[in-house]
């Protein structure tokens, strides 16, 4: 096994590995924009995600911001 022919090997691996993770990443990529799709019945939240806004915490944010 020459020296050209080495290289050429691991060329071919390199190549080969960088290719395998672009298929892998547009893979999950799709399968992830399939999952999002809201259906019919999915509604969008309508507050933030942490806390639930009431009534109490409206009134704070009012005193702490005017």
């Amino acid at each position: 096994m020459g020296k050209e022919n080495q290289a050429s090997s691991r060329r071919n691996f390199l190549w080969g590995l960088v290719t395998g993770v672009g298929v892998a990443t547009v893979a999950m990529a799709s399968v992830g924009k399939a999952r999002s799709k809201p259906g019919p019945a999915a509604k969008k939240p309508t507050g933030p995600v942490l806390y639930r806004r009431t009534a109490e915490t409206e009134r704070y944010h009012k005193t702490l911001y005017t």
